[in-house]
């Protein structure tokens, strides 16, 4: 999944982020559940990389976003 660093190019950024289900990580429907992407100085875009697992639980339409 494409992160994409738009609001100018200096200094490192670091993005925390965590994949949730009605607010609870997603323990069991993905892996990893949170984590961090770092962007170097003029670096623009990361590739957020995340296992979707497989489970016999029926769930609502699981969306990215």
């Amino acid at each position: 999944m494409p992160v994409v660093r738009n609001a100018g190019t200096i200094g490192t950024v670091v993005v925390q982020w965590q994949a949730t289900v009605n607010g609870k990580l997603a323990v069991g429907d993905i892996r990893p559940t949170s984590g961090e992407v770092r962007f170097a100085p003029g670096e623009t875009m990361k590739t957020l990389r995340v296992e979707i697992l497989a489970d016999d639980v029926p769930e609502i339409t699981e969306v990215r976003s």
